[in-house]
């Protein structure tokens, strides 16, 4: 069989004044327009112009070989000369000849009326009122960004709102304009025999993993189907991210020795806004689901759960990246389907759900994983040091297999680990474009997309800046207490806080020890920029347990658990950091005796 889908190159237009709502917005539409299933996205703006590459002739190629131009509308914008001239004046004469489709957002507030170019043009402006902004006639992009200081992004669902209707009326704009060029469709995707019987059942597009790759994790995909065929019908997938919970539901959905049973599958991969994205996944499948504009979204939600109830037989339901907690327990009951399982994948533990946790691969698994991309040598000794170092997490030895593979420079695992010791996931012999799934991506990007700070308050910041300076072992609820100088009658909110970074994937709990992941700490340690003075307090608290003065019944040996803590803080910071670092630490224990 011949999957075709069509091709879109979609060119962003904008002032490089409104560079804060631009990363506010690509940083959120990317990830959701590369998800979907009905288009492949080709996404390009000026900032990936290679250095030394004469820009004005990049941007007129690119604009030449656009589908969609989506312009960034805001005064900046218009009192762009460039823009007007080599950008804005193309794209009306190529819209205006039905060459391309012209997509305006009103970014920012602006006066149109200074435009001519635009003043015949819709512009998309939804009504503020569907993201919770009042009384404001020309609502804005902007109009949802608040910020706390010079540059945090205070959160906001309805940023993600936005942008979820802004990708349904793109879409509509496609389907209404029958933009499908016949050179860009791809005809490269071919199944076998077997398993286009086996699509025949899908209801919309499930992505497509060959089984055959799945490295250690039988044993779970088989504890999922035993769960569905005997006890229940709604099962929480959860683990740390880039664990591999995606892959095993992959693995799940394209397996027929499990799809057998079922009459019909769907996927949905969530990426926002829980009940939008549902909808998303599902609308261009008019069998099944047509969206309907004259309603709100909660409605179309309610109608495509009926119609889920509607669909007779045995039936599968996977959600992806289902990691918002709240929204996830609030259309809990709604999924309670009887003629559907239904498996989630979450980085958090969800009460109330059936759940299974996806850890480590176990050490052989974990070897396998590395050998299967690695093929310039096998030396487990050197293996088993670099998989202690990175913690075993599934995508990392994937990835870092990948880079040695394809780097000349990189002769063998020990110059692997070598290079990972120095400078971590920034290595400059790990700066190498490898393949991801069907993506070409460098492996720090990759990594580091897996981790959003944004959603996090200002005492998860602080704590998790805290964490991704010591050691990545457990360490009990006592110790972080002393450590982060947390109050007396602030103790139960702390342990909350702690739990609430459990439930979102940011550390892992056990019986109330906590620990960060080595690779957590790693890309945590570049979002956050621990220094000596925004984590004072745990550095002089930890080195306070080593030279404080010893009481006449205490035992010196209680000071020694303490080293590794303070080992690792000092290893962190550079020498000349280290310099004020003992003299504050020096300050401190003159003060105490």
């Amino acid at each position: 069989m011949i999957l075709t889908l069509p091709n879109i190159n979609l060119f962003i237009s904008y002032a490089h004044q409104d560079n804060i709502y631009f990363k506010i917005l690509i940083n959120r539409l990317r990830p959701l327009l590369n998800k979907r299933e009905n288009y492949y996205w080709n996404i390009w703006f000026d900032e990936k112009i290679d250095i030394g590459r004469n820009w004005d002739s990049v941007i007129q190629k690119k604009l030449q070989n656009a589908d969609i131009i989506m312009l960034l509308v805001s005064n900046n914008f218009l009192s762009s000369d460039y823009i007007r001239k080599r950008e804005l004046k193309y794209c009306i004469e190529k819209c205006n000849a039905d060459k391309l489709i012209l997509f305006p957002i009103l970014l920012a507030p602006c006066n149109l009326s200074r435009c001519s170019e635009l003043n015949n043009t819709q512009v998309y402006k939804p009504s503020g009122q569907k993201f919770g902004i009042h009384n404001i006639i020309d609502f804005t992009f902007a109009d949802l960004c608040q910020f706390q200081g010079s540059n945090h992004l205070i959160p906001n669902p309805n940023i993600d709102r936005y942008i979820n209707e802004l990708i349904l009326s793109l879409e509509e704009r496609i389907i209404k304009s029958d933009f499908i060029r016949k050179e860009n469709v791809k005809k490269d995707i071919t199944f076998r025999k077997a398993e286009k019987k086996f699509r025949s059942i899908h209801i919309n597009k499930i992505p497509y993993y060959n089984t055959n790759e799945l490295v250690g994790r039988h044993k779970l995909l088989n504890k999922i189907h035993n769960y569905f065929t005997e006890k229940e019908n709604l099962i929480l997938l959860y683990g740390a991210p880039g664990i591999g919970k995606s892959t095993i539901a992959l693995a799940y959905a394209n397996n027929p020795k499990f799809t057998k049973k079922y009459n019909h599958i769907a996927w949905a991969t969530i990426v926002g806004d829980f009940k939008i994205d549902l909808i998303q996944n599902i609308v261009n499948e008019t069998s099944y689901f047509m969206y309907d504009s004259d309603i709100d979204i909660k409605s179309n939600f309610n109608k495509l759960i009926r119609k889920l109830k509607a669909i007779n037989g045995n039936n599968l339901l996977i959600i992806d990246n289902a990691n918002d907690i709240k929204q996830l327990l609030e259309i809990k009951d709604d999924l309670l389907l009887s003629n559907w399982n239904i498996l989630i994948t979450s980085r958090a533990k969800i009460q109330y759900i059936t759940s299974l946790e996806v850890l480590e691969l176990p050490h052989e698994h974990a070897r396998r994983l590395f050998y299967k991309y690695f093929e310039k040598e096998n030396n487990n000794n050197v293996l088993d040091d670099l998989l202690l170092t990175i913690g075993k997490h599934t995508l990392l030895i994937e990835l870092l297999a990948k880079v040695g593979n394809e780097n000349p420079f990189i002769a063998n695992i020990e110059m692997l680990l070598e290079a990972y010791k120095k400078k971590g996931l920034k290595a400059e012999d790990f700066n190498i474009d490898i393949q991801i799934g069907s993506k070409e991506d460098k492996l720090y990007d990759c990594i580091n997309n897996l981790f959003d700070i944004d959603s996090l308050s200002d005492d998860e910041i602080i704590y998790l800046r805290y964490f991704c300076i010591l050691p990545s072992i457990e360490i009990g609820i006592t110790d972080l207490i002393s450590f982060f100088s947390i109050k007396k009658d602030h103790k139960i909110v702390f342990v909350n806080t702690l739990n609430s970074l459990v439930k979102k994937g940011w550390l892992i709990n056990n019986k109330y020890q906590f620990k960060c992941h080595q690779l957590t700490q790693e890309i945590l340690f570049s979002k956050l920029k621990p220094d000596l003075q925004n984590c004072r307090i745990l550095i002089l608290n930890v080195y306070g347990k080593i030279f404080h003065r010893i009481d006449y019944f205490e035992n010196s040996l209680s000071k020694i658990q303490y080293i590794k803590y303070a080992e690792k803080i000092w290893n962190i910071f550079p020498k000349n950091e280290k310099i004020i670092l003992e003299l504050e630490i020096k300050l401190q224990i003159d003060i105490k005796t």
